[in-house]
């Protein structure tokens, strides 16, 4: 995702601090984990939902990561989330095609780490 900051009016830390907000209200357990660029996004593990931010990025990066991960997500309703953070995962949801690759890569990597 690219293009965030021209569509925000707030700090870029606060509006990460909201989408992690969002995100631990729909259920996602959240970890920051350094990743080194490689993958990062949203999973099921066993029926939990689980987000990873890579916290070797950038916050802005971090944000794209989240945002990108929680408008994938069809169960969160931009009509019930904060203005600023619903205007950024609309922006997502109008660009991003329908599957990730991203989300399937590293569900790959965690199944294939937890044997």
């Amino acid at each position: 995702m690219t293009g965030i900051t021209g569509r925000i009016s707030m700090h870029t830390l606060d509006l990460l601090q909201i989408a992690l907000d969002t995100a631990r209200q729909q259920g996602y357990q959240i970890r920051r984990e350094w990743l080194g660029g490689i993958a990062a996004g949203s999973c099921r593990i066993a029926g939990k939902k689980i987000l990873f931010v890579d916290v070797s990025l950038s916050i802005l990066e971090q944000l794209e990561q989240v945002a990108s991960s929680l408008a994938s997500d069809p169960e969160i309703l931009l009509s019930e989330t904060a203005e600023p953070l619903a205007r950024v995962l609309q922006s997502c949801r109008e660009a991003k095609p329908a599957s990730s690759p991203t989300d399937s890569l590293l569900s790959k990597r965690l199944i294939a780490n937890s044997r």
